[in-house]
């Protein structure tokens, strides 16, 4: 959706190596997710999206330095999904996940994504937080 450097707010943030030890390089933090996310396929997607955008020559936005959500508009920037339910439908609708992941595992990531969505329904603040205490 967007990057910065040295962005604390941006879902995707670049931050450059220490000029002493490492003068060119820098590692990058990908910060949409949260621990429910398996690990491994949150890398291998991140890898199969960077592709596909080198595949398609895609070029990068202008980073973005303040807050995104604060200057969205008038970027043009599209929000991140706000629940369970409108992830799964973006998720359904990525074909780079679909073919990265096998239909098999996409399908079957966004039908547990949809069980959970349907199992929070109407839970406040505390039954969710009872619900998915011990679960991850």
């Amino acid at each position: 959706m967007c990057w910065g450097t040295e962005n604390r707010e941006a879902p995707l943030r670049f931050i450059r190596g220490a000029r002493a030890a490492r003068p060119g390089g820098a590692n990058a933090e990908v910060k949409t997710l949260d621990c429910s996310a398996n690990p491994y396929l949150v890398a291998g997607g991140v890898i199969a999206a960077g592709l596909a955008g080198l595949a398609e020559n895609l070029q990068l936005p202008e980073p973005v330095q303040i807050e995104p959500s604060r200057v969205a508009g008038e970027l043009g920037l599209e929000l991140l999904p706000d629940s369970l339910d409108a992830a799964a439908d973006t998720l359904a609708g990525s074909q780079v996940l679909r073919e990265a992941l096998g239909q098999p595992m996409h399908d079957a990531i966004v039908a547990v994504r949809r069980a959970e969505a349907m199992s929070t329904a109407g839970r406040d603040e505390h039954q969710l937080f009872e619900f998915y205490r011990w679960r991850y």
